[in-house]
Parts: structure tokens; C-alpha cells; sequence
């Protein structure tokens, strides 16, 4: 386990390693094939299929030119086409919101995305990446875990952090309209944990004389005003945590940074008369698919901004900039159809993996050992 989860959340911003990077070669709207572009170009390269049961050939499937992969005629490596993800827009209500800007057609949610997105393991020389990560160790966690002290950790969010599409995800969650409980699974290479789970681990790996526990409140489409209306209830159900970890904006990415912000600090207010020494982890959601109309238009960079001044003004409180990161993982070539699990707005196990390194970057974890 100790092997595993130092590939999984070894940062990828740091070192010469990179492994299993996701990439994806797929139609776009123009019918051109996009896609294919590595994060570093590779001193050497192993590429495979989704679950690691074909390796492909250079020379034969693909050449590598700097960092781009590109294929070649009679190549085993598949191509998403644009009919398999995008379709036509029938009226039906429930999927307006899913409708591009010309309302003809729209993308569809596909979990079977990962079945096109191949894997890149390689070295490379190490790059200076813009997003930077504020390390900062929550001081109330750390007496516990340097004194062997139990720790109990609260997962509190939407849909990401609930765990959908992580590949080996057995989490339970929240059902957002009933309350109960909510079981969210996954089957497939490499079948990896949801990125709570992860952090768990890595935490009690590190500091075995402590006994870890955690609770997943999460629950798929949720947002900040669920969150304050259930909180009560839904804190109820659990042991006081030592640290919260709270994640939202997804699905309320159009309301104002300062009701944004309200909401959270409500949510801290609240857990504070549970525990009144309780800490909290605040990180923002990754990027949704540009290509629809309801994602054209958002406040999600402010509502970083917003976590990001929380974390500098309170010593019980730290954040992780997950949107700017996702943001600069587009600016160096990676497509969104190579860091999506459903082609809409969740994370494939490589950006599940990137939430759990960044996350614990931000609790001033070193999961780089």
C-alpha cells in the first residue's frame, strides 16, 4: 500500500516522474482529432490502454514529437468520437442544462470516457508550474498526531468530494434530495480510492501511532445553501471531527464570491460550536467543461480567492488552489476530455489523484516520502 499510494499522490507538479497521465484523442465540433499533448516531454515513454493490458508500440501506433503524442495510421490507440459524447438536444428538460451555445446539441454525462483516455508513465526534466501551493500545517492535527491522540476527519462537499468516478470508490455518502445514505462505487484500473480516502491513508501511514476516522457528508449536486440548511442534521450523525474538510462550488458557480464565502464561513461557525478547536480544509472545484453553455460564464476563480484569504487570516484554516491548478493543466495542452471522468464535470482517477495531491500539499503533508 505504501508503493501505491506514494504513485498516487506524488505531486505532479514536483520531480522527474510522471505516472499513468492520463491523455485522450478524441473528435472535436470540426471533426478535427485533438488531443495527445503531455504535461513534460519524456525522457521516455510507456504508454498503455485504459486499464494497462495493451502497451502501444512507437514507430507502430504513435510517434512522439516533444511533448505531443501522435498516431499513426492503423493505430490500436482509440479515438472518441464526437457522436459518443455529444448528441442532439430532444427537449427533454432535465438535460437543457447539458445543451451547448447553439441549442442543438448537447454533451452527454459518460462514465465510460475513461475507456479512451490512455496512460502515460515516463521521466522528464523537472518545470516550474505558476499555481503555487501555500503548505501549511494545521496545528491543533499536528499535536494529535505528533501525541498519538485519535483524529477524526469530516468530508463535507458535493459530488467530487463524495467520490464519483474515482475507480475504485466504495464511499458513503449523502442522497441529496432524501438525506440517506448514498453508496458511491467504481470497478475499474487501477481501482483507486476516492480522494478522501486517500488523504486518510496517506495521514495514517505517516503517524501510525494515531487511529484515523472519517465520515463522508458529501452528496452529488449539492452547493453552499444545501450545505447551510442540512448542516445541522447532517453533523448530527457524526462524531465531533478534529479537521473539516469543505468543498463546494460546482454546482452554485454563479452566485456572488460573497455569498459564496458567507455560506462556508457559516458551515466553519457552525461545526466550531461542535468542536470549538476544529480546523478546516477549503478547496474549490476543478474546471467544468467549457464547451457548455452553463459553464461559459462563472465565479470560480473569486470563489478560490475567497477560500484563499479564509486560510491567511485564520491560523485553523488552510486551502488548496484546485482551480487554478486545473486551469494551468489546460494552459500547458491537456484537453478536457483527458482530465474528465464523465465529460461534464468530474474528475477521471489522474485529476481524482490531483485533488488528493494538492489537498494534502495544502495540509503541509510530505507525501513526496
Amino acid at each position: 500500500m505504501k508503493e501505491i499510494l506514494k504513485k498516487w499522490l506524488h505531486p505532479i507538479w514536483q520531480g522527474e516522474h510522471m505516472w499513468e497521465e492520463s491523455i485522450c484523442f478524441f473528435e472535436d465540433s470540426r471533426g478535427e482529432i485533438r488531443g495527445g499533448e503531455l504535461l513534460y516531454e519524456p525522457a521516455d515513454l510507456r504508454l498503455t490502454n485504459h486499464d494497462a493490458t495493451i502497451e502501444y508500440e512507437l514507430h507502430k501506433d504513435y510517434e512522439l514529437e516533444g511533448r505531443r503524442v501522435k498516431l499513426l495510421p492503423g493505430s490500436r490507440i482509440p479515438i472518441l468520437a464526437r457522436a459518443i459524447y455529444c448528441k442532439p438536444y430532444e427537449g427533454v428538460e432535465w438535460t437543457d442544462w447539458l445543451r451547448l451555445p447553439d441549442g442543438k446539441a448537447l454533451i452527454m454525462i459518460y462514465p465510460e470516457v475513461y475507456q479512451y483516455q490512455i496512460l502515460a508513465t515516463y521521466t522528464h526534466k523537472e518545470e516550474t508550474w505558476n499555481t503555487k501551493v501555500n503548505a501549511k500545517v494545521l496545528p491543533g492535527l499536528q499535536k494529535k498526531l505528533d501525541t498519538g491522540e485519535p483524529v477524526h476527519l469530516v468530508y463535507f462537499g458535493d459530488s467530487i468530494t463524495a467520490g464519483c468516478e474515482a475507480s475504485g470508490a466504495d464511499e458513503a455518502t449523502i442522497d441529496m434530495g432524501t438525506l440517506g445514505n448514498l453508496q458511491i462505487r467504481g470497478n475499474h484500473y487501477p481501482h483507486m480510492p476516492v480522494w478522501a480516502q486517500l488523504i486518510a491513508d496517506k495521514i495514517q501511514q505517516l503517524y501510525p501511532q494515531s487511529t484515523i476516522t472519517r465520515d463522508n457528508l458529501a452528496s452529488c449536486g449539492s452547493h453552499t445553501e444545501w450545505a447551510v440548511a442540512h448542516m445541522e442534521e447532517l453533523f448530527s450523525r457524526v462524531d465531533a471531527p478534529d479537521v473539516v474538510f469543505i468543498g463546494f462550488g460546482m454546482n452554485c458557480m454563479w452566485e456572488s464570491a460573497e455569498i459564496f464565502g458567507g455560506r462556508i464561513r457559516q458551515i466553519m461557525d457552525y461545526v466550531r460550536t461542535l468542536n470549538p478547536h476544529c480546523e478546516f480544509v477549503l478547496y474549490p472545484a476543478m474546471v467544468a467543461n467549457g464547451e457548455m453553455n452553463t459553464y461559459q460564464h462563472h465565479n470560480m476563480k473569486e470563489f478560490e480567492e475567497v477560500l484563499l484569504t479564509m486560510a491567511e487570516e485564520d491560523a485553523a484554516v488552510t486551502a488548496a488552489p484546485l482551480y487554478s491548478m486545473f486551469c494551468e493543466l489546460l494552459e500547458k495542452g491537456k484537453e478536457y476530455y483527458e482530465i474528465s471522468g464523465n465529460c461534464v464535470n468530474h474528475p477521471n482517477d489522474f485529476s481524482v489523484r490531483l485533488y488528493g495531491q494538492l489537498v494534502s500539499a495544502s495540509m503541509g503533508l510530505d507525501i513526496r516520502e
